[in-house]
């Protein structure tokens, strides 16, 4: 745990076990529903789709240069100058005599321009339908993801309720076998034996209920 979570003072590392970790509250989430939230809120779904709608609005920029265009701009300027041997106006009388401003209109009528704009826009709307696959592939990806976290999820329950009712049955087995080693019928092999294997029952229980608690976290880190 310490190396997964690249901790250098893992010697304090202390593990808290949330006292109502398998309770009812833990079940296990529909894959449907998983999905449905993810397209809503998965970040990859989200680029995909931002970058499909920047490629939507480029077709409209590219549709554009089809029709006219009017532009103007203003220039504002004024100038001083000093002869050498001749009387010359102040500087402050020179600027504001010589100021000067200028307003110039400028209409572009698209005619023909070698059909480089046509061209743009078959572009625009290529990249368009490659978004929209990128799109599909993204929530194809997701769907296949969420839907591999849930069957993990499930073999992972399905081995916990397996690991509880083989506890079941090695907690009797130890029963039975002590009360056979009272009474003198089974030897302390045979007791030690039953013992170990309702420890290994019980450690198996316990591995198998965190390997749910895991897959089912994974699960739910997908909505």
């Amino acid at each position: 745990m310490a190396q997964i979570l690249e901790l250098t003072d893992f010697e304090k590392l202390d593990i808290v076990v949330p006292e109502n970790l398998m309770t009812n509250e833990l079940q296990l989430l529909n894959p449907e529903s998983v999905y449905q939230s993810a397209l809503t809120n998965r970040p990859e779904v989200k680029s995909a789709e931002y970058k499909l709608d920047g490629s939507k609005t480029n077709v409209d920029i590219a549709r554009s240069y089809f029709y006219p265009s009017l532009g103007f701009g203003v220039q504002m300027g004024t100038g001083y100058y000093n002869l050498k041997g001749i009387p010359n106006a102040s500087f402050n009388q020179q600027i504001n005599e010589q100021f000067n401003t200028v307003l110039g209109f400028n209409l572009n009528i698209p005619i023909f321009n070698k059909f480089e704009t046509k061209n743009s826009v078959k572009k625009a709307q290529i990249d368009v339908e490659s978004n929209k696959l990128n799109v599909d592939n993204v929530k194809l990806e997701l769907r296949k993801t969420v839907q591999q976290a849930y069957y993990n999820a499930v073999a992972a329950k399905g081995k916990w309720e397996a690991a509880q009712k083989s506890e079941t049955a090695s907690i009797e087995a130890y029963r039975f076998t002590n009360q056979k080693y009272e009474g003198g019928r089974a030897t302390v092999y045979e007791l030690y034996q039953a013992k170990s294997n309702l420890t290994q029952a019980q450690s198996q229980v316990v591995q198998s209920k965190y390997e749910y608690v895991f897959r089912l976290k994974i699960l739910e880190l997908l909505k």
